[in-house]
């Protein structure tokens, strides 16, 4: 069994903090107005680039299951990998669906609801806005299995990975710039859709071919400029940070340089070794948790805005604290009871091609390599 890489983890933990920041609810007004309420506040509004974090991860690490298993066999097989993603995506997804149903804006139709089980909630009206980029991910990686069952079955080959996603890199930034001059910015529909986001995934999936592929390579260019990808991903990132995702600068250009920031971050990552002190592994550990935690953090809310008002000491405050527990705590509970369990089935019945000494005990192994979006 391989060991967990723990600055994967922590690049996870950071995006789905970030996430959890994004979708918190409101200070109070008196709070929002002090330094530290202000300080809350900037973290909310840059929260929506964990999503982004999260999409070159997914890139990154799906792919590299993939690679992982053509290394070793020369092959591919996409019905194992479909029906593992399956069991990695489908149980949390589903059951947090219908347990979730009495909670989402009405009316509960039948139409939306088959939008959203069948990933569809990014192009239409589905139950949950949320949820999109789980959608955008399931478009992608069948796209991504079926090219790569073609190159590996025809050509046994991945070299044509890198003009692909050179392509896929591009065609997203394209489309954007003509939806910027055409149609009128709706911020529901410019920044979800697969056609126009997808280029972040394809930057990891690049990413983890040269990794994969090229690793002497890859780390010789870290370590050669390592000193300026930190510089240079804050440079890339800071702007649609301070613009925000509703700005015609990040819709277009801005989405671009964010995923390329990112991706520096993740270099450096890869090829650091994190100390192992209390606060990275409890980052680490959130992290491993991370796609429970997304799916349960926004129900987690709607609960804490249900509940009635009572007059006692900074209760708005207070719910807010109650908000931050309970996603990170239902979200951990969620993946115990759901998540893990039905890892460990899809281990023992169908153990990964892609790991040596696959089986029962690899949950971890398979866990830590799947991105929790």
């Amino acid at each position: 069994m391989q060991p967990r890489l723990l600055q994967l983890d922590l690049l996870r933990g950071v995006a789905i903090l970030l996430t959890v920041a994004f979708h918190m609810i409101d200070l109070p007004g008196k709070v929002q107005a002090s330094p530290a309420g202000s300080a809350v506040n900037f973290l909310r509004d840059m929260g929506w680039v964990g999503v982004d974090l999260f999409l070159v991860l997914s890139g990154f690490l799906v792919s590299g299951l993939i690679f992982k298993e053509f290394r070793k066999h020369g092959g591919f097989k996409l019905d194992r990998f479909l029906i593992r993603r399956g069991f990695k995506i489908y149980p949390g997804f589903y059951l947090c669906l219908f347990l979730q149903l009495p909670l989402v804006e009405k009316p509960i139709t039948l139409s939306r609801m088959l939008v959203e089980m069948c990933y569809l909630q990014n192009y239409f009206r589905g139950l949950r806005k949320y949820t999109w980029s789980l959608a955008v991910e399931e478009h992608f990686y069948i796209t991504l299995g079926l090219l790569c069952l073609l190159l590996t079955a025809r050509y046994r080959r991945l070299q044509a990975m890198v003009p692909i996603c050179a392509a896929a890199m591009l065609l997203p930034f394209v489309f954007r710039v003509m939806m910027w001059l055409l149609v009128p910015f709706q911020l529901g529909v410019h920044t979800v859709q697969t056609h126009l986001r997808c280029d972040a995934l394809a930057f990891g999936v690049l990413l983890s071919y040269f990794h994969h592929f090229h690793t002497e390579r890859l780390e010789q260019f870290v370590q050669k400029h390592k000193r300026w990808l930190a510089p240079l991903g804050v440079l890339l990132v800071l702007p649609c940070v301070i613009f925000g995702r509703s700005d015609w600068f990040t819709y277009t250009i801005g989405l671009t340089a964010l995923y390329v920031g990112i991706g520096c971050f993740l270099l450096l990552t890869l090829f650091w070794n994190p100390p192992k002190n209390a606060l990275m592994c409890a980052l680490g550990n959130i992290g491993f948790y991370s796609y429970s935690i997304f799916l349960w953090n926004i129900p987690a809310r709607n609960l804490v805005e249900l509940m009635p008002y009572f007059p006692i000491p900074f209760y708005a405050s207070l719910k807010v604290v109650l908000y931050w527990a309970l996603s990170l705590s239902l979200g951990i509970l969620m993946a115990r009871l759901v998540e893990i369990p039905f890892l460990k089935l899809r281990d023992r019945l169908y153990p990964s091609r892609s790991q040596d000494g696959a089986g029962p005990t690899a949950v971890n192994v398979s866990v830590a390599a799947e991105n929790p979006t």
